[in-house]
């Protein structure tokens, strides 16, 4: 042994050296794929884990979007290389034949996630694997978000629910066409996203004469809640068949899973009625516009019974009134549909004026 040498130390040494250098090289050569597996494995929001839909958007974006990227390394994506791809999603979307701001995007948003996500959770030498998030490149080229206002006319919401209700007596059109009309009709009284209303089970539905509510254990916005059911809605769920072994208020035509989005006959029937175009979404603010500009209810108890994100920042409505039991606010359900119903009968031609009394005293 030399003076002042101790090979057992240095075996060690080397030993520490060789793991930390696989450990840099495995790092090195994490790949977007690696990060988006990662990511959707451990990511946590103020709900818990990603939502199935979540989960299905960011496969989408990393798989189709970044298909050529998926097995790179993460840390070779450059700023030159957003800057390209997104330019071209621009100018020619997804598959070359038309313009997509919007998609381009959305895309670029999980992006930066992802990488951020990188960031954060792989080390090089105890320094981040990425030093600077590439997408920062893209600041200020990205299309604002893209505001969605579209909903049905106030003057033609009867109309587009007598077209459901058409669509649905019609012994014409198939089981799985009566149950898209259900649910769509559902989503106009309540104001529900289509994922609330499609994925409702029975054991979450109370009904009664005069009352009703159903459950929401794990919406969006994380908060549990019991949401009124006005009349119209009553109705609409007493006249639902039931099927055995089946828990789906809105199943599949096998009974063994909920519905697909609403796109067929049914979907067509409200548009037309409409008279522009409205998807599932649209029912949901129409419900909103028309219990706050039509009558007048007040905007926290519309956000409640739609069981928005937030209440708008009110401390008061966010943390002293009560939000997982809503069956309070029945009075305002009633009043929408019964609204929703008049609208109906006026379109149909079934509405009853009464004229004035013009006998003499």
């Amino acid at each position: 042994m030399a003076l002042g040498r101790d090979p057992l130390a240095e075996e060690a040494q080397a030993r520490a050296q060789a793991a930390a250098d696989a450990e840099q090289d495995v790092a090195r050569s994490v790949t977007l794929r690696d990060v988006t597996d990662h990511y959707i494995a451990n990511k946590k929001t103020r709900n818990g884990a990603l939502k199935a839909n979540t989960v299905r958007d960011i496969n989408e974006v990393v798989d189709k979007v970044f298909a050529a990227w998926t097995d790179k390394p993460i840390a070779a994506i450059t700023r030159s290389m957003c800057e390209a791809r997104h330019a071209e999603l621009v100018r020619g979307g997804l598959h070359g034949d038309r313009p997509a701001p919007t998609t381009a995007r959305g895309a670029f948003v999980v992006l930066r996630a992802l990488i951020n996500w990188a960031m954060e959770k792989y080390r090089v030498n105890d320094e981040p694997l990425i030093r600077e998030n590439p997408v920062r490149v893209l600041k200020g080229q990205m299309a604002p978000p893209k505001v969605r206002t579209t909903k049905a006319p106030m003057n033609r919401v009867g109309h587009v629910w007598e077209a459901l209700q058409s669509v649905r007596r019609s012994p014409a059109r198939l089981p799985a066409t009566h149950t898209q009309a259900d649910a769509l009709a559902f989503m106009l009284l309540t104001g529900a996203r289509k994922e609330e209303v499609l994925g409702l089970t029975w054991d979450r539905v109370e009904l009664g004469e005069d009352a009703g509510a159903w459950h929401l254990p794990t919406p969006k916005n994380g908060n549990p809640v019991w949401l009124p059911l006005s009349a119209p809605a009553r109705a609409l769920l007493k006249a639902r068949p039931r099927r055995k072994g089946c828990e789906w208020v809105f199943p599949s035509a096998t009974g063994k899973k909920p519905i697909g989005t609403p796109r067929g006959p049914a979907m067509v029937a409200a548009v037309e009625a409409a008279g522009c175009h409205i998807d599932r979404h649209a029912l949901r603010r129409t419900f909103t516009t028309l219990a706050v500009t039509v009558l007048g209810i007040e905007l926290w108890k519309v956000r409640l019974l739609t069981n928005h994100i937030s209440t708008g920042g009110d401390v008061t409505l966010d943390h002293y009134t009560e939000r997982n039991d809503l069956r309070y606010l029945a009075p305002e359900a009633e009043r929408i549909g019964a609204w929703i119903i008049e609208q109906g009968n006026i379109a149909a031609g079934r509405n009853v004026v009464k004229l004035p009394d013009r006998r003499r005293a």
